[in-house]
């Protein structure tokens, strides 16, 4: 499984939270991403970019949000049949 985080509004990919819930993850075995929006403030943007990671992946999947990165997770559901693990 790969848990995919994704940040808040005005963080970044590998802030503090995220780099401590990676390693975490990692020591379980668990390969990790973190996507980067850096780049853009938009939510509806930011859930393309999410659905167009997930598109490329193959197996099961966990997503894990912080903040508008929460929203996005529990967003992107709704436009894709495949279901994460939360």
């Amino acid at each position: 499984m790969k848990v995919y985080f994704s940040h808040g509004k005005e963080s970044g990919p590998w802030g503090t939270k995220i780099k401590r819930l990676a390693r975490i993850a990692e020591d379980r075995g668990y390969g990790v991403e973190s996507i980067d929006y850096t780049d853009t403030m938009d939510p509806d943007l930011r859930v393309e970019r999410l659905l167009e990671v997930l598109a490329r992946e193959q197996g099961r999947f966990a997503l894990v949000g912080s903040s508008m990165g929460g929203t996005l997770c529990s967003r992107r559901p709704r436009k894709s049949t495949r279901r994460p693990f939360f």
